[in-house]
């Protein structure tokens, strides 16, 4: 049974204009044939244009176009199909007329099932607006909607007609009067408004400018250019034409998917360009769909008419260079029938003495038959990196979003042109198009693209194989990768052990994975958590997977580790992004005691990372969320210590009275339960209020106090006291010594900092041990010295990945460096300081900033001058 997917394509309903009259009229058997041969003719356009019939309702139908096998040209078929079926129906005897609607979009495609019969059927806005135009057309009329139009392009013909409101709908809506479909149209004849730039191709262009020059001048040439679609086939052959001289012809045909079962029906096109008395020829007058009423050619046996059809089709071809030097392009070859490759062959041999070049394209899963195996083949790879980003700038992409579009396209200009259109959002010709593509692999081969699409990252082939048991053994599914990767789905990354795979780019990542139902994503996520938890390296995919597949309790354990494994690498935003997971999965289970004290638990550990990143709103709202939480547990610890925490991001954003506030209820209450490490934990917010407020002095001898006793057994690290802290507290001291004019007790104090921080080896702890470091050379006589030696904390910063050291940083290096007399640098640094600073509301020690700010401006202003 069909499982549900979201698809995007085209849905055609069409209805038999008063088929109650028609039943009024004639006895039920009479009015039977009528409206059955309406039907019939109707159903036979569908399936002519490669569509589904999936619903007859006794006077009309509902047809499917893309689903449930993708089709690119989807909008294309559905409205040649909806012409086609109306000129049908109106030659039918008795004046019978159809309505026709045709929407594009994305619906709904799922299995009906009811008393043991089961049927495929297609729900969703885009099949609702069908039916409203069908409803909405006039006796003989098809409508359809700007979706449609816009997905068909210029091969359509429409007139618009004044916005309609349309029952269902709460605006009215564009709509348009169909008047024409040319589906022999190719993209080589469709000219783009603006097309970039042409970038890359170099060896490819003077290969086919080779070819293209020799054929022209006599020698008749052949060649085959394959290449994923929207790779630039068709752009690379019109750079090439454009280059020639003048009066060669360019002729172009294409093959196409629904009509795969029409013998010879490329060349249908190329006969059309012939003159008449050539197209009067029995055999190509068939080609182009008229049988000659020639006796000679009505006595031919089917299979004898067939060859001669052949054999015409390759004159049409070798004949295309009567008028003089001509390239015939044969565009989509891999949709080509078996007579059309039969005549392709045939007129190979009699290309050297003609000025004709043959080019034929196709996709790279056409394999060519043994004689156009031997061609000139030019295969066309994805864009280089620069060339990618260089289209998706001509393409109008903003600076800060070129490198994400040219990755996200895979190096595909189409797909990078569609994705800088889109932004964000999913084209939908370049989602049609690959849809259609993948609809075309093997079942199991697109079972295992599936997979690699939801696990969506790089994935070692042990792990793909883990979560792909027990349906797929390690050998069948090494067989599905090697048919992915002939047909360009795959992205290869590393060899050996260290080898990871995943789909091509990231467009067609979304592309698979948005075709899946929410219910199917969730199913399948948490199968790969259940699969893959027993395998080493797991642990990251797992707290994804278990998230998304439901799993909830899992999922805030995997998480959780995720998180701790991320700061232990001092990956802070990996960190909050996990740790906000555990916190959403954790929402999804039953609020008891336990949940409770774990989300108090996960607020907490978000605090580190939340603080080094600079993010004090969400800091405040997290730390407020578990103290509201921490009330209810009666735990007055664990109170105690989310308020130390509050008035830390207190003093943080500058409110240095609500900061003193909170520590006087916290002192206090120390006091009263002889808290010793909440006493000293107090002591080091005391200490940072006294910086701010310049008290030099009484921060220094706070600090020192707490870096000799912070790391004492009896405090077993409660509070956050830890050998981190002194190291932080011994920088605070070494500065605000220095500040005072104590150099000898700051450069102590700066040496013992630097040896903390050595034993903790962390570069967090590194910033502030080198920040002291310099400060105190810059204080002690030595700014351009202290300048150099704080420089040297910018790249502990990164590697921390702690924006708000960063702001300190900047914050003395331009001190020092304003006190070294460069005066400009000074005024970059402080400007970013502040920048950053008022961006994260890191308001403490900010007046500061501004001061230098405005004396290192005053010094550029004064060195200008």
């Amino acid at each position: 049974m069909l499982e549900e997917e979201l698809r995007v394509g085209s849905i055609l309903f069409a209805d038999i204009v008063d088929s109650s009259g028609i039943i009024h009229d004639h006895d039920q058997e009479s009015a039977h044939t009528i409206i059955g041969g309406a039907i019939e003719a109707a159903a036979g356009s569908v399936i002519r244009f490669g569509g589904r019939v999936n619903r007859i309702t006794g006077d009309g139908i509902m047809a499917m176009f893309g689903a449930p096998d993708g089709l690119a040209d989807h909008a294309l078929a559905a409205c040649a199909a909806a012409l086609d079926m109306l000129a049908h129906v109106k030659a039918i005897p008795g004046s019978l007329h159809l309505r026709v609607g045709v929407d594009s979009g994305e619906f709904l495609i799922h299995a009906l099932q009811a008393a043991g019969l089961s049927a495929l059927d297609a729900t969703g806005r885009t099949v609702h607006l069908a039916a409203r135009l069908q409803q909405a057309a006039e006796p003989g009329e098809a409508l359809i909607s700007a979706a449609a139009l816009a997905a068909a392009g210029s091969r359509l013909a429409a007139e618009p007609l004044p916005p309609r409101l349309l029952r269902g709908f709460p605006e009215p809506l564009e709509i348009f009067r169909l008047a024409g479909a040319d589906v022999s149209f190719t993209r080589f004849d469709e000219a783009k408004a603006r097309e970039a730039r042409f970038v890359d191709r170099t060896a490819e262009r003077a290969m086919l400018r080779s070819l293209f020059w020799r054929a022209i001048s006599g020698n008749g040439q052949a060649v085959l250019i394959q290449g994923e679609a929207g790779i630039g086939k068709t752009r690379l052959v019109r750079e090439i034409a454009a280059e020639s001289a003048q009066g060669v012809r360019i002729v172009s045909t294409q093959a196409l998917r629904w009509r795969r079962q029409a013998a010879l029906h490329p060349f249908e096109r190329l006969v059309g360009r012939m003159s008449p008395s050539f197209q009067a020829e029995p055999g190509l007058a068939s080609l182009a769909g008229t049988d000659s009423d020639d006796p000679a050619w009505q006595a031919l046996a089917p299979s004898e008419r067939r060859e001669r059809r052949i054999a015409a089709a390759t004159r049409c071809l070798l004949d295309a260079a009567t008028q003089g030097p001509t390239a015939v392009i044969l565009d989509d070859w891999q949709w080509a029938d078996e007579a059309s490759l039969a005549a392709l062959e045939a007129a190979l041999p009699a290309l050297p003495n003609l000025p004709l070049l043959l080019i034929i394209m196709a996709r790279p899963e056409f394999v060519p038959p043994p004689a156009l195996a031997a061609l000139a083949t030019l295969r066309l790879s994805p864009l280089g990196r620069e060339d990618a980003m260089t289209l998706a700038r001509e393409r109008g992409c903003q600076p800060d979003q070129v490198e994400l579009v040219a990755e996200r396209g895979g190096g595909n200009p189409f797909f990078i042109e569609e994705a800088a259109a889109f932004g964000t959002g999913l084209p939908p010709q370049a989602r049609a198009m690959l849809v259609e593509r993948v609809d075309r692999l093997p079942a199991g081969a697109r079972d295992v693209l599936r997979m690699l699409a939801v696990i969506e990252h790089p994935v070692a082939p042990a792990l793909l194989v883990a979560a792909m048991a027990p349906e797929q053994d390690v050998a069948t599914v090494q067989s599905h990768l090697a048919i992915l990767d002939g047909a360009d789905f795959l992205h290869r990354e590393g060899l050996g052990s260290s080898a990871r795979i995943a789909p091509r780019h990231a467009l067609l990542q979304e592309v698979i994975y948005r075709s899946l139902t929410r219910r199917r994503r969730r199913a399948q996520h948490a199968q790969i958590a259940r699969r893959i938890g027993h395998l080493p390296g797991a642990g990251d995919m797992l707290a994804r997977h278990s998230l998304l597949g439901g799993m909830w309790a899992e999922a805030v354990e995997h998480n959780e580790a995720g998180a701790r494994r991320a700061l232990a690498r001092f990956a802070n935003r990996e960190a909050v992004v996990l740790l906000d997971r555990a916190l959403e999965a954790l929402a999804e289970l039953p609020d008891d005691a336990a949940a409770t004290d774990r989300g108090i638990d996960l607020r907490i550990l978000l605090r580190e990372p939340l603080f080094r990143l600079g993010e004090t709103d969400r800091l405040s709202a997290r730390l407020r969320e578990a103290e509201a939480l921490a009330m209810r547990t009666a735990n007055p610890r664990r109170v105690a210590n989310l308020r130390v925490m509050r008035a830390h991001e207190a003093w943080l954003t500058g409110d240095l009275e609500a900061a003193e506030g909170v520590l006087s209820l916290l002192e206090a209450e120390a006091h009263d339960r002889g808290d010793g490490a909440l006493l000293l934990r107090c002591r080091f917010q005391r200490g940072l209020i006294d910086m701010s407020r310049s008290r030099h002095a009484a921060s220094a001898e706070a600090m020192a106090a707490v870096a000799a006793a912070a790391t004492l057994p009896r405090h077993a690290g409660r509070y956050g006291l830890d050998a981190a802290l002194a190291v932080v507290a011994l920088s605070y001291e070494a500065r605000e010594r220095a500040d005072q004019g104590d150099l000898r007790a700051a450069r102590a104090a700066a040496d013992a900092c630097l040896a903390a921080a050595d034993a903790v080896g962390r570069p967090f702890s590194l910033v502030f041990a080198i920040l002291a470091d310099g400060h105190v050379m810059h204080r002690a006589g030595d700014p351009a010295g202290g300048a150099d030696r704080i420089r040297q904390a910018l790249p502990h910063c990164e590697k921390a990945e702690s924006e708000l050291m960063r702001v300190v940083a900047l914050m003395l290096l331009g001190a020092a460096e304003l006190a070294a007399g460069a005066a400009g640098t000074a005024r970059a640094h402080l400007e970013e300081s502040v920048r950053l600073a008022e961006r994260m509301r890191f308001m403490a020690m900010h007046q500061l900033r501004l001061d230098l700010l405005e004396q290192a401006r005053s010094a550029s202003r004064a060195a200008a001058s």
